[in-house]
């Protein structure tokens, strides 16, 4: 402390020197803070000597820690026995900290308030409590256990430096409000000039520009003052002890440093900033998984303006960045189970850029909103725990969150009623289910085609093999049978492939499968009538056979009618198109009902009078294939009908 500023405080005017003491206090804590990177950067390294070392000089420049020698803290630190580290200027880091934490402490003792004397006679105690336990540092060794509770970010891990530092960060920011000789903008500042104050309302500018897509959220307060040849702008961001804005311009060189707890973010506001041409120089993010647990992220980068106007352009573009950072890994948690880590981040960066942000998003109700939405628009009970791209598709999820987050925000800067967002958003959602319904009854009548392919080819091998046809040619329709029912697995591998969710209990998909299981019975009954030449005379039972792949036929072709009809009832059709589906499912039952007894007919027949007993037991598995594919058209002919009649009840 200067002699005048002794005086002045012999004389009970301290606070008149209180700007000055204050600026020195935030310088220290920038300090205190590297010096804090720099130990965790060393134990780092010391642990891991084969990775590259974190290259912090150009923090350390940034606050002022000019000393050579702590070039040498994170390169030639080793890890010795016992959790031990040599560290070199050990001694010299342990006299930073002490220097800086009795330098935030300062302003507090100088402010003369009777309230700041009290909490400046208690942050004291627990200052010298931790340095009571600070190891002297002899012989540049350092206990790695000291280090991790020293550097430790947070309080319910018990009292340390650096949560030390993060309180009286708070008081000094207090102090800045109270001794504020004038407003600029909604900026707390002191001893600025006018050129600062023209930076001052740039960046205010570009704050004011989104601010309030904060809402109701407390934060972005902004201080302001000249600290040698520098401008200094601070913002709190929000209520997070570790999530504080530095901006320096000097010249027109801009320095923003940021500290955040969390990595993710840390790169989200890097990308926020990269139409400003910032060069960040920031090591400890890269590495911040291997660090303890509550250690902060570092980022610093820097540009330089060519003239005034890109400073000031520089200047509003950071500051109306800042409102984005505000929940941002509350929101990205809410949007994680709806689409997944990336595309929640992506979301996030597209809605910044487009000044949405996402705090109405959360504050209407974040995923429950959402969720809502499904539940309502959902034509079925949607299975559990599954996301909202797993149910529409990642596009169409990604899509519709795009509009949840702008609606959201128009509608809570309206002031419109959140049953009003309800609706709104269930109604942007029934057309996807609509769609996805619909593309769905799409492939249902493409794969009931071809199945009414197969179901043909196999009646007519069934007639030729009757008449004696050679093996050559029953082999060429049973190739035709098996192409059919190749394309048709085909369908159904692609449309499980593109399937959602939600799908699975969709009638269209059910539907699909059913139809499936028909052309696979029908594919079988194919191969087996291939081996009819070999098991002697069979014209006996050949009307009971050919009449069992009738009833078949007429199946599959009433399933492709029924689907057809189905498709414009889905669509909207006329009534005559519901019952035209309801005739066809009404055939499709009668005619595996006549399967049934036909089936039976031909069994006392074949037991009669077969002695055979290979001819009995191919036209056995033969007759049970044809029975068995009606069987499946009639479970495919219940699905077409309650999908038919659901579209009805959703109208």
């Amino acid at each position: 402390m200067s002699v005048k500023n002794r005086i002045l405080d012999e004389l009970g005017e301290s606070r008149l020197v209180l700007p000055g003491i204050l600026n020195l206090g935030l310088e220290a804590n920038d300090r205190v803070k590297v010096v804090f990177s720099l130990l965790q950067a060393a134990r780092q390294h010391a642990d891991r000597p084969d990775a590259a070392p974190a290259d912090l000089r150009l923090e350390c420049e940034g606050v002022g820690l000019t000393d050579p020698a702590l070039d040498a803290v994170v390169r030639d630190a080793r890890r010795l026995e016992r959790e031990r580290y040599a560290i070199p200027a050990a001694g010299r880091l342990l006299e930073l900290i002490r220097g800086a934490m009795e330098q935030m402490l300062r302003p507090l003792q100088a402010s003369g308030a009777e309230e700041d004397a009290v909490r400046a006679a208690d942050y004291e105690r627990r200052l010298q409590a931790l340095l009571d336990e600070m190891p002297s540092g002899e012989g540049g060794v350092l206990p790695g256990a000291w280090i991790s509770a020293a550097t430790r970010g947070r309080s319910s891990a018990g009292d340390s430096l650096h949560v030390l530092v993060m309180d009286l960060h708070q008081e000094l920011n207090r102090l800045q409000g109270e001794v504020a000789a004038e407003s600029v903008d909604g900026a707390q500042a002191y001893g600025l000039d006018e050129d600062d104050r023209r930076l001052v309302r740039a960046f205010m500018a570009g704050l004011a520009s989104t601010a309030w897509l904060k809402f109701d959220h407390p934060g972005l307060a902004t201080t302001a003052t000249r600290v040698g040849s520098r401008l200094v702008l601070q913002n709190d961001i929000g209520t997070t002890d570790a999530h504080v804005l530095v901006v320096h311009v000097e010249d027109r060189t801009v320095t923003v440093t940021y500290t955040d707890v969390h990595p993710q973010r840390a790169e989200f506001f890097r990308s926020l900033l990269e139409p400003c041409g910032l060069r960040w120089h920031d090591t400890l993010m890269k590495h911040d998984e291997r660090f303890e647990d509550g250690a902060y992220v570092l980022s610093v980068g820097r540009f330089e303006a060519q003239d005034d106007e890109e400073l000031e352009r520089a200047l509003s573009h950071v500051g109306s960045r800042l409102v984005f950072l505000i929940d941002w890994n509350r929101a990205r948690k809410q949007l994680r189970p709806l689409i997944g880590k990336r595309d929640a981040v992506a979301l996030l960066k597209e809605s910044a850029d487009a000044n949405h942000g996402h705090r109405a998003f959360l504050q209407l109700g974040g995923a429950r909103l959402v969720q809502d939405a499904l539940q309502r628009a959902s034509p079925t009970p949607l299975p559990y725990g599954r996301r909202l791209d797993e149910l529409i598709g990642r596009e169409a999820a990604r899509d519709y969150l795009r509009f949840v987050l702008r609606r959201t925000c128009a509608a809570l800067s309206e002031g419109r009623s959140e049953r009003l967002v309800a609706d709104e958003l269930r109604a942007e959602l029934l057309p996807l289910f609509h769609t996805a319904g619909q593309e769905l009854l799409d492939e249902a009548a493409r794969h009931a085609e071809l199945t009414f392919e197969i179901a043909t080819q196999v009646r007519d091998l069934l007639v030729e093999a009757s008449l004696g046809a050679p093996a050559e040619r029953l082999q060429e329709l049973t190739a035709r049978a098996v192409r059919w029912e190749h394309e048709a697995d085909s369908l159904v591998r692609r449309v499980r492939e593109d399937r959602t969710a939600l799908a699975e209990r969709e009638a269209p998909l059910m539907l699909v499968n059913a139809s499936e299981d028909t052309a696979d019975q029908l594919e079988e009954v194919a191969h087996l009538a291939t081996m009819l030449p070999i098991v002697g005379d069979w014209s006996a039972f050949a009307d009971g056979l050919i009449g069992l792949a009738d009833l078949s036929l007429a199946g599959s072709r009433d399933l492709v009618s029924g689907v057809a009809a189905a498709l414009h009832v889905h669509r909207g059709g006329e009534r005559e198109d519901l019952q035209d589906a309801l005739e066809a499912v009404d055939r499709i039952v009668l005619s595996e009902h006549r399967s049934d007894v036909a089936r039976r007919e031909l069994t006392a027949r074949l037991v009669a009078d077969s002695a055979d007993h290979r001819q009995l037991h191919l036209l056995s598995r033969i007759a049970d294939g044809l029975e068995a594919s009606s069987n499946e058209l009639a479970h495919a002919a219940h699905l077409l009908r309650e999908l038919v009649l659901g579209d009805l009840v959703q109208r």
